[in-house]
C-alpha cells in the first residue's frame, strides 16, 4: 500500500526532473519517502499487535 500510494507521485518526480527543476525533485522525493515510511510503520505496528494472536491460533 504504501509503495502504491507513493508511486502516484512518480509522474511528478519524472515531470520535475524532465524540466529540471531540481530543488522541486528533491522536495517530492523527501515527500515520497517519508509518506511511504509512515504508512510502512503503521503497519508494522499493527503486524506486531496482531502477533500474539496469530501465533496463538497456530500453534493450537
Amino acid at each position: 500500500m504504501a509503495t502504491s500510494f507513493a508511486s502516484s507521485l512518480l509522474p511528478s518526480l519524472t515531470e520535475a526532473l524532465s524540466h529540471n527543476r531540481q530543488q522541486q525533485f528533491r522536495r517530492l522525493a523527501k515527500q515520497m519517502v517519508r509518506i511511504s515510511l509512515v504508512i510502512a510503520a503503521a503497519a508494522t505496528a499493527g503486524l506486531i499487535a496482531l502477533m500474539p494472536e496469530i501465533n496463538f491460533f497456530s500453534v493450537r
